[in-house]
């Protein structure tokens, strides 16, 4: 049978093998002989493959399913629904081939760019088919796909390009597809998890269970439907995909739309993974100059693209201001991708930011009923966020960790913050000053700076402390502990809650100090928090202080000396796997008890190793 539409095949990655079945019948999708399976509404069709792939870069890693871009699309009409996704009122309710129309939709939506002299400036989307894509965008993803591949960064796996023939011509330009293959037979992005389908239970069932394999895979507990229970699943999620865009930096490339719709998630590797890199092009390909900016504005991208989805109208009513700015996922994000950097200081850049974005959020709110019943697509879209002015914020604002950076070094930039704030400032006009006012504030400590039995102070040579504002005896509860938000990895302020778990204590029970020779410790209560206990008596006045090494095996956050003055000073702060013996015995009755049980497992396995 001759193909209905006429293909030519122009690239293939010979490092993946693929069973010469399931090779053609992604070659019948191209080609329509077999309608493409479009699983989600779009322009991305996606076939289970009953045999599975390899590459020889991964052999152990088994690809499940084949995405192919640029077959056509499917866009079912949405039911109970005034607005639409980006392909607006082009329904159809069975899957169509591509076409040479223009897709309006995305024309208007603004994007922030440089110039040729590395100032901002707006752009705007290239005009593409509807339902289709150009040979040089496919051309893109597959060798973007190829690059990361080579660079060990989770992301689809490239397979082929091909090109539609003449019939298939879009401003003079020839079409194609793209094929890259995926470690997860599901389609489903995370996306669904912070503004679609899962945010409301019960609506559609092959994203609830999504949610609750995600869930189980991060080891989130609670009840699903729960806006903290998200919460704790979303910063998870943010704090790897901060790593994630860190990484595809610095694997040489830029313009990565961090849109959450543009990530999936490997249930086997328990990482999240890039799948959208039509976009995407070369570092190297751009002026030395030009590269550290691009590599910021793709993490300016993905702090606007979280932030502002809490403002989606679909989720309006389901997020709330203060468990938002509680489980603070921006700072999860932040961390991620500068693991290097105080907590602290990350978390006062992203309270910075969210107060760019909560003003706009409560005006969202207050037209919450309007925006989901009556305004057009168009009325909504004068109510979008001041999103130019985000990221030239969060560029600023974030630029003295990245300066300190390895990206920054391996760019080789001369950028300073002064060079920033000019640019703000030539771009920004009259709104510079409230720019100015954005930047130039400081976070509002919104716990209490004394609380019952103790209060923060300061010392000379440690700064922020803990001091006792009432004596304690031996084994009394000095703090309670209550779980603030779960974390994606250890940190300066983080406490170890099992081997792969990590959280951060409400209030501030964080300011307590490390000392050698402490005189609290550390106990689990019902929920699994830490409480402080006091293991000498404590007099009034005196500093509160904790071994860092009874609620963490590992530690690599801290400076190489020691500044707690203690006698019995190891000189550098060591997590419990590093203590003598003598002390592990001395701190048992006051140690958080899984660091025990590490200590019997990793124990038992070296002798296993040995044995054998």
């Amino acid at each position: 049978m001759n193909p209905k539409i006429n293909f030519t095949v122009t690239h293939q990655y010979d490092r993946v093998h693929l069973p010469e079945e399931e090779y053609q019948k992604i070659l019948a999708f191209i080609a329509w002989h077999q309608t493409p399976p479009f699983k989600q509404p779009g322009r991305v069709a996606w076939h289970t493959l009953h045999q599975q792939a390899q590459t020889e870069a991964m052999p152990a890693q088994q690809l499940k399913a084949a995405k192919m871009k640029g077959v056509g699309f499917w866009n079912p009409c949405p039911q109970g629904k005034i607005y639409s996704g980006v392909l607006a009122n082009l329904h159809s309710e069975e899957p169509t081939p591509p076409t040479t129309d223009t897709l309006e939709s995305m024309l208007t939506f603004p994007h922030i760019g440089f110039d040729a002299e590395g100032e901002y400036k707006i752009t705007y989307s290239s005009p593409a088919p509807i339902g289709g894509i150009l040979y040089e965008r496919a051309l893109l993803e597959y060798n973007s796909a190829r690059i990361l591949l080579e660079h060990g960064v989770p992301a689809t796996v490239p397979f082929m390009v091909v090109q539609y023939g003449d019939q298939y011509q879009f401003n003079g330009k020839p079409m194609g597809v793209v094929v890259n293959l995926s470690p997860e037979k599901t389609s489903m992005r995370l996306s669904c998890i912070q503004y679609g389908a899962a945010i409301h239970r019960g609506k559609e069932a092959q994203a609830d269970a999504y949610y609750d394999q995600l869930r189980a895979s991060l080891g989130v507990n609670g009840r699903p439907e729960l806006e903290t229970t998200r919460l704790q699943t979303i910063n998870l999620l943010a704090r790897k995909i901060g790593k994630l865009v860190h990484d595809f930096s610095a694997a040489g490339l830029y313009r990565y739309s961090s849109e959450w719709s543009n990530f999936e998630y490997n249930f086997d590797t328990k990482e999240v993974f890039l799948t959208d890199l039509d976009s995407t092009l070369e570092l190297k390909n751009i002026p030395v100059s030009m590269r550290a900016l691009q590599v910021l504005r793709d993490l300016g991208t993905a702090a606007y693209r979280l932030v502002a989805k809490f403002g989606y109208p679909d989720v309006l009513n389901s997020y709330t201001l203060n468990q938002v700015l509680k489980y603070d996922p921006l700072t999860e994000l932040l961390v991620g991708y500068f693991p290097e950097a105080p907590y602290d200081k990350v978390e006062e850049i992203s309270h910075r930011l969210w107060q760019c974005f909560i003003p706009h959020w409560m005006l969202l709110k207050k037209h919450q009923h309007s925006i989901t019943t009556d305004w057009t697509r168009s009325r909504r879209q004068t109510y979008k966020m001041d999103h130019d002015l985000f990221y030239v914020l969060t560029l600023t604002i974030v630029f003295p960790l990245f300066e300190k950076s390895d990206l920054f070094h391996q760019y080789a930039s001369s950028l300073t913050l002064k060079d920033m704030l000019q640019k703000a400032k030539n771009f920004l006009g009259t709104r510079y000053e409230y720019f100015m006012y954005l930047y130039q504030g400081s976070k509002v400590d919104l716990n209490c700076q004394e609380e019952g039995g103790y209060r923060l102070g300061k010392t000379a040579q440690k700064g922020e402390c803990m001091i006792a504002t009432k004596a304690f005896e031996k084994e009394a509860v000095v703090m309670r502990g209550k779980i603030a938000k779960l974390l994606g990895g250890n940190h300066s302020h983080a406490s170890q809650m099992g081997e792969d778990t990590w959280a951060v204590h409400e209030g501030i029970i964080h300011k307590i100090n490390h000392s050698c020779a402490p005189n609290c410790g550390i106990r689990l209560n019902e929920t699994g928090a830490h409480d402080i206990i006091a293991i000498k008596n404590i007099k009034k006045g005196e500093e509160l202080t904790l071994d860092y090494a009874m609620r963490n095996y590992q530690i690599d956050h801290f400076p190489e000396q020691c500044k707690c003055g203690a006698d019995e000073c190891r000189t550098r702060i060591t997590g419990w796997k590093d203590l003598p013996q003598h002390l592990k015995d001395s701190y048992a009755p006051w140690a958080a008890p899984y660091l025990l049980e590490l200590d019997k497992k990793y124990a038992k396995e070296d002798n296993l190793a040995y044995e054998h």
